[in-house]
């Protein structure tokens, strides 16, 4: 009886104790549970801490509200859903596009390497040749000829008649003739969606936008559907954006700057919006610059000019010498001043 009590006593200070720091105790079958409460959702921060990040809130919102700071550029609710309408095409292109590669993988287990000699297994002259698989057909020389003058093969693939042939002289069974019936069904089911979809998003962009993405696509080469879904995502008043560059770095397509001692530590960039940004290094360097573009044309509102190849090979000429030059020395060459000054 006397250890319980203590143990009473006991439990009566430490929640005492931990009431000061904003936490509570639950008591039940023996047992006890601690749990902090946080307005900010970390459960072992203390009251310290709360004070501290509510004083550096309120002057972040004093100095907003007297316009010190810029506001984050927050899209409308009628650019919030033309960017829900993309993002939706998005996906179905998506979905389409695995069950092609899963079409395409069926192939290769049955020495079909149709992709070997056609790029896009999708295109007309693919999906003509695959209908005749499908059907049990077999294609020779004398049945692609066939194909050949009615037009279902194109005349301007790259590959030979006999490299086709050659890919295609795998065995299928009737069991792969369905799963082909059954994949090329499935691959063609979101045709009709993504059809849909183009329709509301061309009804759904207004005038000023929907010539801001012609603009974008006769200048810069981009197709329509990409034109829109940069729309979709920056919209088409620049004014929003003082420079180029806060355009760029609200995208997330600026590297990263961390440099110690002249040495880049890192070039990971800021998370931006999934529809334009990408995460492989040369994308990312093509996506800056593409955009700096954009930017322009809609901003200033002139033509896209190509500044030619060499056009990045005038900054940072001293860098790219000496990097250069490591290279050559790891290769074994030498200066012509060094190889003098040896003793014959």
């Amino acid at each position: 009886m006397f250890c319980y009590y203590i143990i009473i006593i006991s439990l009566f200070f430490i929640c005492r104790k931990n009431s000061q720091f904003g936490c509570k105790n639950s008591l039940g079958s023996g047992t006890s549970q601690f749990y902090c409460q946080s307005s900010l959702g970390n459960p072992h921060a203390p009251p310290a801490w709360h004070h501290h990040l509510s004083s550096h809130m309120a002057k972040g919102r004093d100095l907003l509200q007297h316009g010190l700071l810029t506001a984050d550029f927050i899209p409308n609710r009628a650019q919030r859903e033309l960017r829900e309408l993309v993002g939706c095409r998005k996906s179905l292109v998506q979905d389409k596009n695995r069950e092609l590669n899963r079409l395409q993988k069926m192939l290769e287990g049955v020495n079909i390497n149709l992709s070997g000699t056609i790029t896009d297994t999708n295109g007309k002259s693919a999906r003509n040749i695959l209908g005749v698989l499908v059907q049990g057909g077999t294609i020779d020389s004398e049945k692609y000829d066939g194909m050949r003058r009615e037009k279902a093969i194109s005349s301007r693939l790259k590959a030979s008649k006999e490299e086709i042939l050659d890919d295609l002289s795998g065995v299928m069974s009737q069991l792969h003739r369905k799963m082909m019936r059954v994949l090329l069904s499935h691959a063609d089911e979101p045709n009709r969606y993504i059809k849909e979809l183009d329709d509301q998003i061309d009804d759904h962009m207004k005038p000023d936008e929907k010539r801001a993405a012609e603009a974008i696509s006769g200048g810069t080469g981009l197709e329509p559907v990409s034109s829109r879904i940069v729309i979709s995502v920056i919209g088409s008043d620049m004014s929003r954006f003082p420079t180029d560059g806060h355009l760029c770095s609200w995208a997330g397509l600026c590297p990263g700057d961390n440099e110690s001692a002249k040495k880049r530590k890192s070039w990971k960039t800021r998370k931006g919006n999934k529809l334009l940004r990408t995460t492989r290094r040369a994308y990312v360097a093509a996506s800056h610059s593409l955009l700096i573009a954009i930017y322009h044309i809609l901003n200033d509102g002139v033509e896209f000019k190509d500044l030619g190849a060499d056009y990045y090979n005038q900054f940072n000429k001293e860098r790219k010498i000496n990097a250069y030059l490591k290279k050559l020395k790891v290769l074994g060459w030498e200066a012509p001043g060094a190889m003098a000054g040896q003793p014959a």
